[in-house]
């Protein structure tokens, strides 16, 4: 008798260890299937971005700007410009001048050229409306041309 209650323990143990089993596998699918899953949140890392400006360089020359007094309606400094010499932009009040497509203002603007900026004289003058043009060339950017009023240009010496 000895030897068939340690076959039914036995045997018992066996099975309640498989119902077990069993119970849990059945709970870890009911788990899976039937629980709404989780939220995932995606976290995206935002960039930032610093602009840093290059610092502009100092001019190394100190422009020279020459007064005349001109008869009223004349272009101011007009006989002192000719084709060739170097000229900067000034008497915008920092506004800038606007560059052309060709004399008078009744056409089109290509860009504004800043306050004590440089630029070749190319060609000129020619008269339109109350203003005589000059052609001016940009020396560092040859994509920076344009006609532009002389009332607004000063011969300087070239930096």
């Amino acid at each position: 008798m000895n030897n068939f209650m340690n076959r039914f323990f036995t045997f018992r143990v066996v099975i309640v260890a498989l119902i077990i089993w069993v119970g849990l596998c059945l709970l870890i699918a009911a788990s899976i299937f039937l629980l709404p899953p989780f939220k995932v949140i995606n976290v995206v890392p935002t960039a930032v971005i610093t602009v840093v400006y290059a610092p502009t360089p100092a001019p190394t020359s100190i422009p020279v700007a020459i007064q005349i007094n001109n008869p009223p309606g004349s272009t101011p400094a007009a006989s002192l410009i000719k084709t060739g010499d170097y000229v900067q932009i000034t008497g915008t009040g920092g506004e800038g001048l606007r560059i052309r497509s060709a004399p008078g203002i009744e056409n089109n603007q290509l860009f504004i050229a800043n306050e004590a900026e440089g630029f070749d004289i190319k060609d000129g003058p020619v008269t339109a409306g109350d203003y005589t043009w000059w052609y001016l060339v940009s020396p560092k950017d040859k994509n920076r041309y344009g006609w532009a009023a002389g009332n607004f240009l000063v011969v300087t010496a070239r930096p």
